[in-house]
């Protein structure tokens, strides 16, 4: 069930990598800095995003799937910033899809 989700969501030629996958491939990552303004009662820490790496490993794009939007953004900021080793499939590099799970110390 969750391969088919996975190859749903995906357009053909784009695997989908686990976040723990995509964790042994983070070479190089900052910390996203939280709002000064951010009221911290009543939300959530945790943002998850939906994340591309190209064949070179940069992150090309950073989605808000769920957490408040003001974390989201700073979340999405620094995750852009981030480099990976690329994903090797059939000996060549690919672009692929994973989810990014960012929690903010508060």
């Amino acid at each position: 069930i969750f391969g088919a989700l996975s190859a749903a969501k995906t357009p053909p030629g784009r695997p989908y990598i686990s976040s723990l996958e995509a964790q042994m491939l983070l070479m190089q990552s900052a910390l996203p800095i939280t709002p000064p303004l951010i009221r911290k009662e009543g939300i959530s820490n945790i943002v998850m995003l939906d994340v591309i790496i190209d064949v070179l490993g940069q992150v090309q794009s950073a989605s808000i799937l769920s957490g408040d939007p003001v974390l989201g953004n700073a979340a999405r900021a620094a995750v852009l910033g981030w480099r990976y080793r690329p994903y090797i499939q059939n000996g060549r590099a690919v672009e692929v899809e994973t989810t990014v799970t960012v929690t903010f110390p508060f």
